[in-house]
């Protein structure tokens, strides 16, 4: 009976199917900042957030705007993925095209420097 705040539309690890198996109450909401003030007010019991270097934790939380929360733990990383379709008649150029400017951006520094930039913020 565990309520269990979710953003819909994330992907999550298939433990959390087996821990909803189990009677675990997924409540879904479209942002964590919209979890963590059901964890605030009490309707949901923990809340999943989906942090990284450029959306930490602590800035979930502060554009939430609630103070009586905090972070538990941290679990194990996820990687994040971009697909590019199959069948879709553009679908290999655009893949071969974000692959260019992603080597590109990764060799001439400027991909550092849009992470800097988003870290800074």
């Amino acid at each position: 009976g565990t309520r269990i705040g979710i953003v819909n539309g994330y992907e999550y690890p298939a433990s959390l199917a087996e821990v909803e198996k189990r009677g675990a109450v997924l409540d879904r909401a479209n942002s964590e900042q919209a979890n963590l003030r059901k964890l605030s007010a009490g309707r949901v019991d923990l809340a999943l957030m989906m942090a990284n270097q450029m959306k930490t934790d602590a800035a979930i939380v502060q554009q939430a705007q609630v103070n009586n929360v905090g972070v538990a733990f941290h679990a194990t990383p996820m990687g994040s993925y971009i697909g590019f379709s199959t069948t879709h008649p553009q679908g290999e150029q655009a893949r071969k095209l974000f692959n260019e400017g992603y080597r590109i951006i990764s060799s001439n520094g400027r991909k550092n420097e849009i992470v800097r930039r988003w870290q800074l913020r």
